[in-house]
């Protein structure tokens, strides 16, 4: 593959889920657009290598998509990824919300929303913004995102495996109030937590919940 091209391909027999049928998918993390430097080269490299490799269903895009959260780069990172052949679910991280001069308005408005659910395979899928309510605070999942988790994965059975996907870990040291959404969260079957935010590989658990982050899309 390209030079510091790092997909997380995740089987879900790893996840020993049964009745569910094996899929692919690819996560990206920490893009960090900006001009001036090699991040969409690298962004581009990345969408054609999921272009040529068909087993990939779709995407998963955690976070800190830009450098400063400026709307220019934001655009400049959805027209790259919207050359994607399969579909794109996406939410924000920390550099969009710290440096942002539209009051955290921009993402949405450009990529819809920062936070989707949606079932593929029989697995469900949830993504939401982690990032700090005050500039260089720590991560903070928001109440309003917590009720309408609860209130998603109320509307179908419990038993249905569940995939989340964060920017930050869900920890101490990185999200404020993490436990109240493990607490949320703790009766359904959540079998795993995607990120990133490290820029490197790792495995962690919260409160018993695998956590997986993913390298950098960045050389």
């Amino acid at each position: 593959g390209f030079r510091g091209l790092v997909f997380l391909f995740l089987l879900f027999q790893f996840l020993s889920v049964s009745a569910t049928s094996p899929f692919h998918f690819a996560l990206l993390t920490d893009l960090h657009i900006s001009r001036g430097n090699t991040s969409m080269e690298d962004l581009e490299n990345s969408v054609k290598q999921i272009n040529n490799t068909p087993a990939i269903e779709f995407v998963l895009v955690t976070g800190d998509v830009t450098e400063t959260g400026d709307r220019p780069s934001l655009q400049m990172a959805k027209s790259i990824l919207d050359k994607l052949n399969v579909k794109y679910y996406i939410t924000s991280g920390n550099h969009e919300t710290k440096w942002s001069a539209s009051g955290c308005t921009d993402f949405g408005e450009i990529f819809g929303s920062d936070r989707f659910s949606f079932e593929h395979k029989g697995v469900r899928f949830f993504g939401f913004n982690t990032g700090p309510v005050l500039r260089m605070a720590d991560g903070h999942v928001s109440p309003q995102d917590i009720t309408w988790l609860q209130n998603e994965l109320s509307k179908k059975d419990k038993s249905l495996p569940v995939i989340l996907a964060t920017h930050y870990p869900l920890q101490y040291g990185d999200v404020d109030n993490w436990y109240e959404l493990t607490d949320a969260v703790r009766s359904f079957n959540i079998r795993a937590v995607l990120g990133g935010h490290y820029h490197r590989n790792a495995v962690f658990a919260y409160d018993g919940i695998p956590g997986l982050i993913n390298r950098s899309n960045l050389r």
